[in-house]
């Protein structure tokens, strides 16, 4: 995606640490499934099916929903294309 991400968590020991080795994997994994910069992304496969009826897998479902929930409490300042 192009930018730096950051994470932090309210705790410590080992069950924590583990869970923060993932974090860089999940957002490479998210990145593969959701950019419209790679074209075998699902995102961009789905963009590529513009005007059809189509099935989604779940994680498209919930990104969506965050994106149209985002535009409508920001009165469109933020605007999923």
């Amino acid at each position: 995606m192009n930018c730096e991400m950051m994470a932090a968590v309210d705790g410590q020991g080992p069950r924590i640490a583990r869970r923060l080795e993932q974090v860089p994997g999940w957002f490479s994994a998210w990145e593969r499934r959701l950019s419209r910069f790679l074209p075998d992304s699902e995102l961009s496969c789905i963009n590529q099916q513009a005007g059809q009826e189509i099935r989604i897998s779940a994680l498209d479902g919930d990104v969506l929903r965050a994106a149209l929930r985002a535009a409508r409490e920001s009165d469109g300042l933020v605007s999923p294309p």
